[in-house]
């Protein structure tokens, strides 16, 4: 609304209503309910994410070239830049896939033939091509809708020759583009590794690496779409309309494997809420929506709705976030460690123990900031139910001073320490919010045995009190009294 009555932020509204989509389904994924597992299979599938480029790249470009006016401006701009085709040409693609007759097409290949904005004719190859389009615009030379389409967008090149041109000329351009995503950050969040001597240069290269692959993928995308298209107009016997140009262009999604993996869904997330809106937009555009629901602010709607359902699953279900989406959120609604660029989040469910128990990744409690969250030793050696049960008894003293996110850690290894793994047990309903923020934190244990929770468990009620006086005399598993 701050934004104005008069202006709409469909495409802003579209990428938070799929993050909550997105996030929905990750709780639903969690659920032991076979119903909730049949319907979140498709969202299991190792490479759904590159599906899901492949879908809005078919919706996106499509319009885009057919329907450009239901492409939002700031993103048509970015496509029109990085497209590496002019105006003059997608215009020219459009005639061909929707001319009616080759009176059409003729008149088409007349007005390229002396366009200089199209193809200057520098080369040889491309002066025989731009003569080969004249002799079809003067009358005199064979229509083949799949050969002219060649003749328009590769000026005579071969389709691998066309595409390996284009990635190789738009590299540049769209590494300026992916270049600042990734410095910026790192500048932000780890200037003091960047500027460290033993870190920064292993920094930088990675950061080099990340913004030289993403160029890649996008320079691979706008190539693989042009290329789709060829190969999708002799699929359906040479003939170039808007059924090969939808098919050919959803080829661009199959670049998204160039990209790595934890990159993939957000690129994701991102283009299909530009493909709903785009689809949206063509709805209005061919009177599928009535004037009176068009005349109300949807967008506000959908990012109230979906607003709300981050949050609930910011309260209940932080572990299916993404991490860097939950340091944003922290961040905003007030964690620690960000002045000392080591973010602790306030009960992160994180598993306490790397690998095979071995040394810990995270920083010691005692180079914590203050307020911090306090973090596990390696495990060395496992400790008594004895020793377990006293740590508990001292341990009901000291909850008050303790953190949300101890005492939530403190819990789920009693539990795993005590009772087993929590998928053997029933998930607390959505009404209870306390319950399944406790709950999650017991998965979190899941196949831990019952001497490593309840060492765990001992090491971190050490790490709360001062006396230290529950991880003395620890003993080998061998000789423990309980069983794995």
């Amino acid at each position: 609304m701050l934004a104005g009555s008069g202006a709409t932020h469909y495409g802003l509204a579209g990428y938070i209503w799929v993050r909550s989509i997105v996030l929905l389904t990750r709780v639903a994924q969690k659920s032991e309910d076979e119903t909730m597992k049949r319907l979140t299979a498709a969202t299991r599938m190792e490479h759904g994410d590159c599906a899901l480029m492949v879908g809005s790249a078919a919706v996106i470009l499509s319009c885009f070239i057919l329907r450009p006016e239901t492409v939002e401006p700031a993103y048509k701009h970015f496509l029109d830049v990085h497209g590496g085709k002019t105006r003059e040409e997608y215009a020219a693609l459009r005639t061909l896939c929707e001319a009616g007759g080759d009176s059409e097409l003729r008149a088409l290949c007349a007005r390229l033939a002396i366009s200089n904005t199209w193809s200057a004719g520098k080369t040889a190859r491309e002066m025989a091509n731009k003569t080969a389009v004249g002799a079809i615009g003067a009358g005199t030379g064979a229509i083949d809708r799949a050969e002219l389409y060649r003749m328009i967008f590769f000026r005579g090149a071969s389709n691998a020759e066309h595409f390996l041109s284009h990635v190789v000329k738009s590299f540049a351009a769209t590494l300026s583009v992916y270049a600042p995503v990734y410095l910026v950050p790192a500048a932000l969040i780890h200037r003091e590794k960047l500027l460290s001597r033993e870190k920064g240069p292993d920094l930088l290269s990675r950061i080099a690496v990340g913004s030289a692959r993403s160029a890649l993928f996008l320079s691979s995308y706008v190539g693989a779409a042009w290329s789709g298209v060829d190969l999708a107009n002799r699929a359906f016997g040479g003939s170039c309309d808007g059924r090969s140009l939808t098919l050919g262009v959803s080829m661009a999604g199959l670049a998204t494997f160039i990209e790595k993996k934890s990159r993939r869904m957000e690129l994701a997330m991102y283009c299909t809420s530009r493909a709903i809106e785009t689809a949206a937009l063509m709805a209005v555009y061919r009177g599928f929506v009535p004037n009176w629901i068009q005349r109300r602010r949807g967008d506000i709607f959908l990012f109230s709705i979906a607003s709300a359902t981050i949050m609930h699953c910011y309260n209940t279900e932080r572990d299916v976030f993404r991490s860097k989406y939950l340091s944003v959120l922290d961040f905003i609604f007030g964690s620690t460690g960000h002045d000392s660029q080591s973010i602790s989040h306030a009960a992160s469910y994180e598993i306490l123990f790397e690998g095979n128990f071995g040394e810990s990744k995270r920083k010691p409690a005692a180079s914590l900031p203050p307020g911090g969250e306090r973090e596990m030793q390696p495990i060395r050696t496992y400790v008594t139910e004895e020793q377990f049960h006293a740590a508990s008894a001292a341990m009901k003293d000291t909850l008050s001073d303790a953190s949300v996110s101890d005492i939530l850690k403190l819990y789920g290894l009693y539990k795993q320490a005590t009772v087993g793994d929590a998928c053997n047990h029933p998930r607390p309903s959505v009404m209870d919010q306390r319950g399944r923020a406790k709950y999650s934190s017991w998965s979190q244990f899941e196949g831990m045995s019952a001497q490593q929770a309840m060492t765990g468990y001992c090491m971190l009620v050490d790490d709360l009190t001062t006396a230290g006086k529950f991880k003395t005399a620890p003993v080998s598993p061998a000789s423990s009294t309980n069983a794995d």
